[in-house]
């Protein structure tokens, strides 16, 4: 069935069918056919191969290839693997020998013997067999040493790995045993697996920023270049000479080494003649310029070479060259080492090769962004070098001067690196726009207002309907752009058959709309066009919105339906755009995988107490019009549906709200409806406009055949088993309504689990409407359907190896259910996306873009050749319009993913050449994915963001990605703050494994320096740069802490150097992140409607308190992304997508976001603290206070309700304090637990002792601030000398320390580790305090407090690492413990603090009269009246309506509407009273509803 549904669909644009076949074949084993020729050739000695000539033979590959492919599983993430088996099977199969003549394997063999044994090896890796299986490193990190699938694929890159890999249980290797390679496929079954496959590790993934710094060290090197050579420019004045000039060529040389000596510790696979060579080649090449430099520095100090050479006469003198030489070395080295090269350090015979895409495009963008980048570093560092020669001072001591320059440096470095992505995202936002503009042929703001809407049908009849034998037409209309001048019409020029066919087009779209209840029954008649005889007389019977003499506006009222019809008339503008017919395009098959998404809602979930629930009365009041529409439809329909009296039933009511409600939020049933309904009908139409004399039953199979829908729905048998804990007959119910309406193009697989003796066997399963029930299977009955309803027996049951989902699930999802799809395309949509009807009509057009050769007709026949790929994309992206933007953060969180879908993506296709993929509405190759291991990866830990890898192996495989603008879906978006957040520390820990990944080490080395900057900063980059962003805040924060003290404590003004440079830097630094946050959502605004439009948008991105929102969302990226690459434990979080009407309490706020802001934020307030008596200017102050406010107060700002009630809070406070105040014990949330639980996050580091190799930056502050006191303590006292005096300053705090080892510790183990927290804390606090007063500070007591304070924050980190790495073992197990007492303890003082002041601001805000209303208004755009009672009700107010009926037969329900009151609503009042008494009165004979 796959492959004749796929032959099918290539011979619908060949000559023949042997073309099809043809041309079928070369897409699906174009990879395999590489592999042939570079591995498998070499192994077998150049051994002649069969090669398939006839097509009965290629069709025996095909078949063979896809009947491997079906069977391996997990196994197809490995597809090198797949090319070796199916070589072997093919040469098996060729062959003349007896063996393989007289084999017959009985049926299962290949997946027992072959395919079962590699999947336990790779299950053992990192599972433990059990029921269920559990994962062994549990919520840690995978160990480094931990093969996974690229280092398994891997072995079969190169013959040499085959053959020493590969060996018997007897211990001979596979390549001796095999004589030729017919009989390798026999002796498969006798591979000893687990030696095979052990010790093959290629890559280490140590969780440390090496692997990004070794793999990008070329975006590292070109930063710290540009600043050392700005910095050099700018001390020329006072530093000048060619000392400094000359040693900006050792930049390269560092960072040449710490990527070759990086590269060696990441590649553990590589010999050592091949790492004695790579030495040699750092040695004798890259520090090239370290001699010359030595030279160039003897030369300065006045030596001189005493040699000279007569040429011709003259006299040459060797110091003449010295300092050419050396520039030209440096140049050289530099341009070699900004060069792309090779991460196949193996010389392996098959390695990817990333695309060679021409990179001249992104090579004159980034010229631009980094001039600009340069001029304004250049004004910032001038300044810094002027600081650096203010601070200077002869009789200071020379370390006093390092220090100084370094804590100067430091905050302007960081500034410097983290500004590249502002002026990229500028420069994004500018190009962006013009692109945008370019494509969208011109700014049509008109078409928001019902202006130039009247060219609609000829753009369909030219660029949708692509009807039969309408060139002639086309041509027309081409010729005759300018018609509105000459007063042409479009119902005057279409013919016929064009008028007709654009006729029923657009009187269909409008029964979409309608059927949607986006429109009233008086607009349908509004917008109806009548047949194509009365439509050829023009108006009046022509639509007003289709008249371009029509000057009102006539868009319908609904803003939904206004945007899709403004949608449809600008993705009909934009070009290029290939043409196809329905019969033509490549067939498609929508993927949707779901786990526990809600598919339809429930009545329970509308109805509480027969009465409508919240969430119903909520969308009610949001979709005011729908609403009305609904029940204005119901209305009409209940006269001619349901029992034959005339009238509907209550359980059709019921279900029509069910439907009507889950198709306004993000469930399941709204995605197919889309992907399944609007795909299918818009296919039809066309099938029928451009095949009118096609019978109706093969225009039915034509569309069957080219839209197909496989929703995933992994736990769809344990939904249906009783015996299970997942065990939910709604949901079972909910996907048989599914298939019922939509079984035409639908199809559900799951992943099945039967009890054999042998334990747990695993099946992927495939159910479609035409399935049966299964015999004997349990009934059930669901609050919706008052019906039984059985589980269908599966049309497919293809058995897996084993236990499939040994990633974080979705991408193992999604390999299971792809052996079922059949469309040589490929669309992945979430459960949160829908699809709609108008745009649905070019679909056709999208799906051409994948033809490797655009025929310029749509009725041309001629064939597609077949061995040009290059303009066929891998992945084919577009727009996404964002439908969840339902109160302040979910239109926050919508805006910033429209910028994303739209300008961001647009620009990242062109001119940067970036795009990758990312999950939702992409369309792939369906044969690309296959052969490069399927469309997306499922290494646990590694793969959390599955979906990226599909785009990161197509570019190293040499594919592209594209994106087009005339096609879109839509999409839902997180709406509460806390799912937000949740979302953005899911991608940004999945961000923070890819950056260890081998994919983006060869992504680093192997692209051009131009796309290279592109791909870093809009992937991994854009993560880091936000760490580097709030780095720089807390930098530049201790600078002018640091300074301050200083100044106060050497009795001289040394704080002016730093106040205009912190002052500066801030304020431009600050001001560019907002400009670059908020810009590129504005000018996408200001394409589509215009400037009024952008300023409005403005307006209300400051007043949402956007800036706020987006510094609080910088920080915690940037702290996420950080923790995974250090730590690890990246962990799939379920962010959720209802409506967000609960209130998070002080608690669970505390928990998230402690450790990633509120510390932070402290900290840098603290610092402001430190620095009084220093005035560094308003804008610094408001700058770094908007900041620390964000990373504080946000979680309060954007939560609902938190300030409603002071008992509220008051109960808030008294849970904080029971939880901060419990012990540690088993089962019991307390802050012990949780403050454990975020220690043993240290537990796993990959590189234990990094932290003492590489310098933190508390150490350095350590150092700094001991410099520091060792500076201003120069007075002597009479009973000791002042090194005495400033050793005994400088000691650390070690008072509680050295009692927590003697005492505590051991009385720790006494107590089983439940000593009492406050008790320590105390002890700590008291025992600090005493060592205070015992200390002779003298007037330096600011100095020592500053330099004590970072002590304790260096020793935390080094507590910390003693308790978790516990080195020693047992012989130090007292101090490890004493470690752990103490830093719990400090922490436990920090943390009582911090708490204390949170709750003290929420208790004073919410008695501020009149906040609540306000704080409500501020979230849901709703001024509610004052309620004296404060109950947890999103939308209630004092004054609520009441509608009483009596259903028959019981007692009488009330209908509440929080969302509005009554009275001010009129028309819903209306609609939901009609609605309800339908509902009351459907079963009961007396009258019609």
């Amino acid at each position: 069935e796959h492959i004749e549904a796929l032959w099918e669909s290539f011979a619908a644009r060949h000559r023949t069918s042997s073309f099809a076949l043809r041309d079928l074949g070369t897409q699906l084993l174009r990879s395999h056919r590489l592999w042939h020729t570079r591995v498998w050739k070499p192994l077998w000695c150049r051994e002649a191969t069969v090669v398939a000539e006839s097509d009965q033979e290629l069709l025996e590959e095909i078949c063979l290839y896809f009947l491997l492919w079906g069977e391996l599983g997990n196994l197809r993430f490995c597809p090198e693997l797949l090319c070796f088996l199916f070589s072997a099977a093919r040469a098996f199969r060729s062959s003349d020998s007896l063996a393989a003549k007289e084999s017959r394997s009985k049926a299962g063999s290949f997946l027992e013997e072959v395919v079962r044994p590699i999947f336990n090896v790779i299950f053992q890796e990192t599972f433990i067999p059990g029921e269920p299986p559990t994962f062994k490193f549990k919520l840690h990190p995978t160990p480094s040493h931990v093969c996974n699938y690229d280092d398994w694929n891997e072995i079969f890159w190169d013959p040499g790995r085959i053959s020493a890999a590969l060996v018997l249980h007897d211990g001979l290797h596979l390549r001796t045993c095999c004589k030729t390679a017919s009989d390798l496929w026999l002796h498969l079954p006798s591979v000893d697996w687990t030696t095979s496959l052990s010790r093959q590790k290629t890559h280490y993934e140590f969780h440390s920023l090496l692997p990004l710094v070794v793999g990008c060290y070329r975006v590292f090197l070109l930063h710290s270049l540009t600043f050392c050579a700005l910095l050099v420019w700018s001390t020329d004045a006072y530093w000048g000479g060619w000392g400094p000039r000359s040693a900006l060529g050792l930049v390269a040389p560092v960072w040449m080494t710490i990527h070759e000596v990086g590269l060696q510790v990441l590649s553990p696979a590589v010999s050592c003649r091949c790492r004695l060579r790579d030495l040699a080649v750092l040695v004798l090449l890259y520090w090239l310029p370290v001699a010359t430099f030595a030279v160039v520095m003897l030369k300065v100090e006045g030596w001189q070479f005493r040699t000279h050479l007569n040429v011709a006469g003259l006299t040459i003198n060797f110091d003449m060259f010295v300092l050419p030489v050396h520039v030209a070395v440096s140049l050289s080295v530099l341009l070699l080492a900004l060069c792309p090269r090779s991460a196949n350090r193996r010389s392996l015979s098959f390695f990817p090769v990333p695309s060679t895409l021409p990179a001249v495009s992104s090579l004159f963008f980034w010229l631009l962004v980094l001039a600009a980048k340069l001029l304004l570093d250049a004004f910032l560092i001038q300044d810094c070098g002027a600081a650096l020669s203010l601070i200077s001072h002869p009789h200071d001591h020379w370390l006093f001067a390092v220090v100084r320059s370094v804590v100067l440096l430091l905050p302007g470095a960081l500034c410097c690196l983290a500004s590249t992505p502002f002026f990229l995202q500028l420069a994004m936002a500018c190009v962006g726009a013009l692109h945008g503009i370019r494509r969208f042929r011109g700014l049509k703001v008109g078409y928001r207002y019902g202006r130039g809407l009247a060219r609609i049908p000829e753009r369909l009849c030219r660029h949708a309907l692509h009807l039969p034998q309408a060139e002639s037409a086309r041509q027309r209309w081409e010729a005759n752009e300018d018609r509105s001048r000459q007063g042409t019409t479009w119902w005057s020029q279409l013919s016929h058959q064009e008028l007709a066919a654009v006729v029923e087009t657009w009187n269909t779209m409008v029964r979409e709309l309608r059927d949607r209840d986006l429109l009233s029954d008086a607009e349908v008649q509004e917008l109806h066009c009548p047949p194509a005889e009365a439509a050829r007389l023009g108006p009046p019977r022509i639509p007003a919105l289709l008249n371009s003499m029509h000057a009102s506006n006539a868009l319908p009222s609904n803003p939904e339906a206004q945007r899709r019809i403004v949608s449809l008339a600008r993705s009909l503008q934009v070009e290029p755009r290939p043409s196809s017919s329905v019969k033509q395009m490549p067939s498609l098959s929508v993927l949707v995988p779901h786990y526990t998404e809600p598919v339809m809602l429930s009545r329970a979930e509308l109805f509480v107490n027969n009465e409508p629930s919240e969430l119903l009365s909520i969308l009610a009041h949001y979709y005011r019009e729908e609403f009305q529409n609904f029940a204005e439809r119901t209305q009409q329909g209940s006269h001619m549906t349901g029992t034959r009296r005339g009238r509907q039933t209550r359980q059709d009511l019921e279900s029509a709200i069910c439907r009507w409600a889950s198709l306004r939020m993000q469930t399941l049933w709204r995605t197919v409806e889309g992907v399944g309904g609007a795909y299918e009908r818009a296919i039809a139409l066309l099938a029928k406009q451009q095949a009118p004399t096609l019978p109706q039953a093969l225009r039915n199979e034509l569309v069957r055949d080219r839209v197909h829908v496989v929703v995933a729905v992994q736990r769809y048998a344990q939904f249906a088993n009783p015996q299970s804990s997942c065990f939910d007959p709604r949901q079972v119910t909910a996907v048989e309504n599914m298939l019922e309406s939509f079984g035409r193009c639908l199809s559900v697989a799951y992943i099945d689990e039967v009890d054999t003796s042998e334990g747990k066997r695993f099946f992927s399963c495939l159910i479609d409407g035409s399935c049966p029930p299964q015999p004997g299977a349990k009934s059930f009955t669901s609050s919706l359907v008052e019906v039984g309803c059985k589980v269908r027996q599966p049309k497919f049951r293809i058995e897996l190896p084993g236990f499939p989902l040994l990633g974080h699930g979705k991408s193992d999802n999604q390999n299971c259910a792809l052996i079922f799809t059949r469309g040589e395309i490929l669309q992945l949509i979430d459960a949160n996306q829908e699809a709609y009807f108008e745009a649905s009509l070019l679909l056709p057009s999208a799906l051409a873009e994948f033809l490797p050769v655009r025929s310029s007709s749509s009725s041309s026949s001629s064939g597609v050749s077949s061995g040009n790929m290059a303009g066929r994309p891998g992945i084919l992206g577009f727009r996404e319009h964002i439908f969840s933007s339902m109160g302040l953060v979910g239109k926050v969180a919508a805006d910033m993913e429209f910028a994303f879908g739209t300008m961001i993506q647009r620009t990242m296709d062109w001119p940067l050449e970036a795009r990758l993929h990312y999950g939702h509405p992409d369309m792939m190759d369906k044969f690309q994915m296959l052969q490069q291991g399927g469309v997306s990866k499922a290494i646990r830990g590694l793969n959390l963001s599955e979906d990226v890898f599909a785009g990161l192996d197509l570019i190293l495989r040499g594919g592209r990605t594209a994106y087009r603008e005339y096609f879109h879906v839509g999409k839902g978006r997180d709406m509460g703050f806390m799912s937000t957040m949740s979302f953005f520390t899911k991608i940004s820990m999945g961000n923070g494994e890819q950056a260890i990944t081998r994919q983006w080490l060869r992504i680093g080395l192997g692209l051009p320096l131009s796309r290279l900057l592109g791909m870093f900063y809009m992937h991994v980059g854009f993560f880091l740069n936000h760490f580097f962003v709030n780095a720089s805040l807390k930098a530049l924060a201790f600078m002018v802490a640091f300074f301050s003290v200083s100044s106060s404590g050497m009795g001289k003004e040394m704080a002016a150097p730093a106040v205009e440079m912190a002052s500066r830097y801030l304020t431009v630094f600050y001001t560019i992140f907002m400009l670059a946050t908020m810009l590129p959502l504005l000018l996408e605004v200001a394409i589509g409607n215009g400037l009024r439009a952008m300023l409005r948008s403005l307006a209300t991105s400051l007043l949402r308190l956007t800036p706020i929102f987006a510094a609080f969302q910088s920080k915690l990226m940037g702290y996420h992304f950080m923790q995974t690459v250090h730590h690890g434990g990246a962990q799939y979080l379920p962010t959720g997508r209802g409506i967000a009407t609960s209130r998070d309490t002080l608690v669970q706020v505390f928990r998230c976001f402690t450790s990633s802001h509120m510390k932070d934020g402290f900290e840098v307030a603290l610092f402001l603290l430190v620095s009084m008596g220093t005035d560094y200017s308003a804008p610094f102050y408001i700058c770094t206070a908007i900041s620390v406010l964000a990373w504080i107060v946000a979680p309060f700002l954007f939560n609902p309700k938190q300030f409603d009630s002071p008992h509220l809070v008051v109960k808030d406070i008294c849970e904080w304090l029971w939880w901060f105040c419990r012990s540690d014990r088993e089962g019991v949330e307390c802050w012990a637990r949780w403050a454990v639980c975020m220690l043993e996050l240290r537990r796993h580091e990959d590189l234990k002792v990094q932290w003492l190799l590489i310098p933190t930056s508390r150490l350095l502050a350590v150092v700094a601030t001991s410099v520091l006191l060792t500076q201003v303590t120069t007075v002597q006292t009479v009973s000791l000398p002042w090194w005495l005096r400033t050793l005994w300053l400088l000691r650390p705090p070690l008072w509680h320390l050295m009692v927590c080892f003697l005492l505590l510790a051991p009385f720790d183990r006494l107590c089983s580790g439940r000593f009492p927290l406050p008790l320590t804390a105390l002890l700590a606090l008291t025992l600090s305090i005493v060592e205070m007063m015992v200390m002779d500070t003298g007037d330096n007591w600011r100095c020592v407090l500053f330099h004590r304070y970072v002590f304790v924050r260096f020793m935390l980190d080094v507590a910390d690492w003693f308790a978790s790495q516990q080195p020693g073992g047992r012989w130090l197990s007292g101090f490890h413990t004493a470690c752990r007492i103490w830093a719990l303890s400090v922490r436990f003082l920090r943390d009582a603090v911090l708490g204390s002041v949170l709750a003290i601001f929420c208790l004073f805000m919410s008695l501020v009269p009149g906040l609540a209303k306000l704080h409500d208004c501020f979230l849901f755009r709703r001024c509610r009246q004052s309620d004296a009672s404060a109950r947890l009700r999103l939308m209630e107010e004092q004054s609520v309506s009441t509608m009483s009926f009596r259903e028959p037969g019981a007692a009488t329900m009330s209908f509440r509407e929080p969302g509005t009151t009554m009275h001010e609503d009129p028309e819903i009042q209306r609609a939901m009273s009609h609605l309800l008494r339908a509902r009351a009165t459907a079963d009961d004979g007396a009258g019609e509803p």
